[in-house]
């Protein structure tokens, strides 16, 4: 996690790999300088150098590499909260995938690639109230993982399906799916997955059976408390005290209000470690940044490994 330290590699990396017009290698330094500005919240930074990986990597008509870059600016776009940007650039990167697997159907990687990049779509239409594409990409999604035989994809993708129904008022709907991803849990032990849970709270509450919320949500917390997962934590403790007050449950209702408030304390002193931490890092980044752009020669060199047009 020593970003600070990891940039002026990366740059040096860049460096070379322009020097000796390595495609593939100047790419790679590309999404990687990306990846260190995404991590630090450098959102333009991290745009500019993908964008640059994009274009190398669409000259070479590498689309398989093309379309996890264009996944990944998608994912950029919709933290920053711009839905339509995100879902031009997932249908840029579906595109992509299939132009790869037109050529190569036997690439296992592409095949699950492509299923992602659904995935995120349907999420994403989710997220922008277009139930009816959310459910198409979703299951488009689902049908691939299905026949892959991906199973903790597939109670993802479930997971996902069921909170398209939650948000359309489909409680019934969402239960069916989660209880089909309960089944296929089964499958893959001693693996739980927290977002069902979390899932499966909000549906039982939907649909007014207070009781088994109540048992999904301290399954949920189970689950969160083992992963170390504090935000998950929170959001099942906070759960648990709206069902015992609706429940009239007085002696659970104190209970878990302590346990709340406990929690949250000692969240909020993590998060303010994390923020703290992030921005000293993100002040390095940029300080090492600027140390190496002040440190570039000016004019040309020529050696062994730089060509004559390299600065």
């Amino acid at each position: 996690d020593q970003l600070a330290a990891a940039l002026p590699y990366m740059q040096e990396a860049l460096t070379i790999a322009l020097a000796m017009q390595r495609d593939k290698s100047i790419a790679t330094s590309y999404n990687d300088l990306g990846a260190v500005y995404l991590e630090t919240g450098e959102y333009s930074d991290a745009l500019a150098n993908l964008q640059k990986a994009l274009q190398v990597l669409e000259k070479m008509d590498d689309f398989y590499a093309a379309g996890l870059t264009l996944a990944n600016i998608a994912n950029v776009y919709r933290d920053l909260e711009d839905l339509n940007s995100s879902i031009d650039y997932l249908q840029r990167a579906e595109r992509s995938h299939q132009r790869h697997l037109s050529t190569s159907a036997d690439d296992g990687y592409a095949v699950r690639a492509l299923a992602q990049v659904r995935e995120d779509l349907g999420i994403t239409y989710t997220l922008q109230g277009d139930f009816a594409r959310a459910r198409t990409s979703l299951a488009e999604a689902y049908d691939t993982f299905e026949q892959s035989e991906f199973v903790l994809d597939q109670i993802r993708v479930l997971a996902a399906l069921a909170d398209v129904e939650l948000a359309d008022g489909n409680a019934k709907a969402a239960l069916a799916l989660l209880n089909q991803a309960l089944s296929l849990e089964l499958k893959v032990p001693p693996k739980r997955s927290v977002e069902l849970r979390r899932s499966l709270v909000a549906g039982y509450r939907q649909a007014g059976d207070l009781a088994a919320a109540r048992e999904a949500a301290s399954a949920g917390l189970s689950v969160a408390q083992e992963g170390g997962r504090s935000p998950d934590e929170l959001f099942f403790l906070e759960a648990l005290v709206e069902i015992a007050a609706a429940q009239n449950d007085q002696p659970a209702l104190m209970t878990y209000q302590d346990r709340f408030f406990s929690a949250y304390q000692a969240s909020l002193e993590e998060r303010y470690q994390s923020q703290i931490a992030d921005l000293q890092n993100a002040i390095e980044v940029r300080q090492q940044a600027q140390s190496i752009a002040r440190s570039k020669p000016s004019g040309r060199r020529c050696n062994a490994l730089f060509d004559c047009n390299v600065g």
